[in-house]
């Protein structure tokens, strides 16, 4: 029997005499010729514990009984800003013949626990604390933040680091389905850089382990430099906000005098929507996506002009992707009024021009001046009239 095949295969494993070779054969459907004989077919991985005994006595087709569960993880775009929020989708694939959970004392019998998803956040992530939802193959289903309340938990409270686990008891109107989860996480004020935001999720049941997945995702910089138009006088200065396309202003978190960042909803720190620059000095803001932003020019020093326009800045995510990861590092350009950057060079010049301008259409100026010097000449043939009629 299949029982005593196993026993008979456990044995000679724990009593194999000194000695004695195997064959590695790889498992790629290929034929391996062999002798007639009694053969111990043990796995190579440690982790796949599975031992049997065959009888090859002519040409056998000999399939792998056990298969094992996968994960899989995604994230729903891959730049950017902080204070957005992030969507992972989760799957966990339960093969039709996984073995059904059974509770044994405190925990679980040999070889039937549960499986246990890990999820491990980077510190740039902040968990939104739940999730969002959840799907049994084609059916919806409810997860509930507490252990051992529902076919599927999940808890904070672990012992190995993760951020969060989710419990699964397998039963068997989950063999062979597909359990299915997303849940959010925001992009905090620490992600100031572009070295890939990663979120790891891996499974395990009964002591096999997936390959984990990690997605990343990542924000972006840019920098601009503040220049007055024939001066080299460092004390002047001038002041810009961020805003998104419909005119919003951004809110930032100035690092130091020359880096801000993007704010996200839970820091603390002193919100500084005016970043404030001084003659020739570059600024860098992080935490930026692909997006547009406008840098509108707020105030500016005695005898030069504000910019008559917002400086319209467009970042391009240019991220190279093979087969679902990223090939080398993230990277975007920078258009800033319609003009590209060159390549790697992400910093800008902002000119304020000396001089007197006179104000557009709309105010009183241009207009008053036109009113007054019609009065001039109007009253000029007033009084040549009544001179005129003065002197006849």
């Amino acid at each position: 029997t299949a029982e005593e095949a196993l026993a008979f295969a456990e044995y000679l494993q724990d009593n194999m005499p000194d000695g004695v070779t195997g064959t590695e054969v790889t498992v790629d459907g290929g034929a391996v010729a062999v002798d007639p004989g009694y053969y111990l077919i043990v796995a190579k991985d440690a982790k796949d514990s599975a031992t049997k005994i065959a009888l090859v006595t002519t040409d056998v087709t000999m399939v792998e009984k056990n298969t094992y569960i996968t994960t899989g993880k995604t994230a729903a775009q891959a730049a950017y800003q902080i204070g957005d929020i992030v969507t992972f989708t989760a799957t966990v694939d339960i093969p039709a013949d996984t073995a059904l959970t059974i509770a044994e004392g405190d925990g679980y019998k040999v070889g039937h626990g549960p499986i246990v998803l890990h999820d491990v956040m980077v510190p740039e992530l902040t968990f939104a604390g739940q999730i969002k939802t959840a799907s049994i193959g084609a059916d919806a289903y409810t997860l509930v933040w507490t252990e051992n309340t529902s076919a599927v938990n999940h808890t904070t409270d672990q012992a190995d680091g993760c951020t969060f686990e989710i419990v699964i008891p397998v039963t068997t109107d989950l063999l062979g389905t597909t359990v299915t989860f997303t849940y959010e996480a925001e992009v905090n004020s620490s992600a100031v850089g572009e070295d890939g935001l990663i979120n790891t999720l891996g499974g395990d049941i009964n002591g096999y382990k997936t390959n984990p997945d990690s997605p990343v995702v990542y924000t972006f910089d840019f920098s601009f430099k503040k220049e007055f138009d024939d001066s080299t006088d460092t004390d002047l200065t001038a002041t810009f906000v961020l805003q998104d396309v419909d005119g919003n202003v951004i809110p930032l978190t100035k690092i130091d005098d020359t880096h801000y960042a993007i704010k996200d909803s839970d820091d603390t720190a002193v919100t500084d929507n005016l970043i404030t620059i001084t003659n020739g000095q570059e600024v860098n803001i992080k935490g930026v996506k692909d997006a547009t932003y406008n840098l509108v020019e707020m105030s500016t020093s005695a005898g030069y002009n504000l910019l008559d326009a917002p400086v319209e800045i467009v970042v391009t995510d240019t991220t190279k992707w093979g087969n679902g990861v990223i090939v080398g590092d993230p990277s975007r350009t920078i258009t800033v009024d319609g003009e590209e950057l060159d390549d790697g060079v992400y910093t800008f010049d902002v000119v304020n021009n000396a001089g007197t301008v006179l104000p557009s259409t709309g105010g009183i100026g241009t207009t008053l001046f036109y009113v007054i010097g019609s009065i001039l000449v109007l009253g000029a043939g007033v009084v040549l009239v009544a001179k005129k009629r003065a002197i006849d």
